[in-house]
């Protein structure tokens, strides 16, 4: 009776393990080795999001929950990081863009951590999406910057699974060259699309002087140049001409000559608040001079060096 009870129990044992093998077969898990960020949406001066997704076959009509974890650096999910050398700037994984909890990984996880799907009996695969975030300074120095992490497939819910699969990947973001110049008054911070400013010296009978920032952003050194319409002139519409001098940080501009005068030189990045450049237009009117309106225009060029 004895070795009759122990045939069945070792072939119940037998059916067991097989299910469960089949069971971890049944799903995979399909997502680039190398997720590169591009195209991304800018919300506020320093967060970009970038859409991702990822695919999960069912390859033995599996029927039933399954989820994908997102591996935890050693500090905890407030630690991600891209690198590139020593510079870095910090990232997040999402469920999605207007989600605030971070996908995580087993021992610590919870079911609102995680990217969670179902297959039905005859469903062949799903496609399931999520979201980087990166936060901080974005006027960083060009180059690629990446981390690792490691994705794990689960057949299940939280409180019972089966991990059947896992990949490597991964996430790169490149910095390009970068310059943009924003003008300001004295004193202003960096406006976005704040390209063009009018200086209007109302009605003039002697020397007065203008001022206004310009102030640059650049991931780079760079340079700054000018060029005067009229060469250095407000010019009336009959012709007459009332010159004026340009200093920029206290350097006058030769603006006479029909190339642009580049003058201005950052050595080194400006990062995200940008750097001022006082502009100060200073104009001296002659006796004799027609009444009226008189003009010019400054076009001011940014290069990355």
């Amino acid at each position: 009776m004895s070795v009759r009870w122990s045939g069945v129990l070792w072939a119940g044992f037998f059916l067991l393990f097989s299910a469960d093998k089949t069971r971890a077969n049944a799903l995979r898990l399909s997502v680039s080795s190398v997720v590169r960020l591009s195209g991304g949406v800018q919300v506020g001066s320093n967060q970009f999001y970038f859409s991702q997704s990822l695919q999960v076959f069912n390859q033995e009509n599996y029927s039933g929950d399954f989820f994908v974890t997102f591996s935890v650096p050693p500090g905890g999910v407030g630690s991600r990081r891209l690198f590139s050398g020593s510079d870095e700037i910090a990232y997040q994984l999402l469920e999605t863009p207007t989600s605030s909890i971070p996908l995580k990984d087993f021992p610590d996880v919870h079911s609102g951590e995680v990217l969670r799907g179902r297959f039905g009996a005859v469903d062949s695969q799903r496609q399931l999406e999520f979201s980087v975030r990166l936060s901080g300074n974005t006027w960083l120095p060009p180059g690629i910057y990446s981390d690792s992490i490691v994705l794990r497939l689960f057949t299940g819910t939280i409180d019972e699974s089966v991990e059947v699969g896992s990949q490597l990947i991964e996430i790169e973001w490149s910095v390009p060259q970068r310059t943009d110049l924003s003008l300001v008054g004295r004193g202003g911070n960096f406006m976005t699309g704040s390209s063009s400013a009018l200086i209007d010296f109302g009605m003039i009978e002697e020397e007065v002087a203008r001022a206004l920032d310009c102030v640059v952003r650049s991931n780079v050194g760079y340079s700054v140049s000018f060029l005067s319409d009229t060469g250095g002139a407000l010019v009336h519409s009959s012709g007459f001409r009332i010159p004026y001098t340009l200093a920029v940080d206290g350097t006058v501009i030769d603006l006479k000559a029909a190339v642009e005068a580049a003058p201005v030189w950052g050595l080194t990045s400006t990062g995200q608040g940008g750097r001022s450049h006082e502009m100060t237009v200073t104009l001296d009117p002659r006796p004799g001079q027609e009444a009226g309106n008189y003009s010019d225009n400054i076009r001011i060029s940014i290069w990355a060096q």
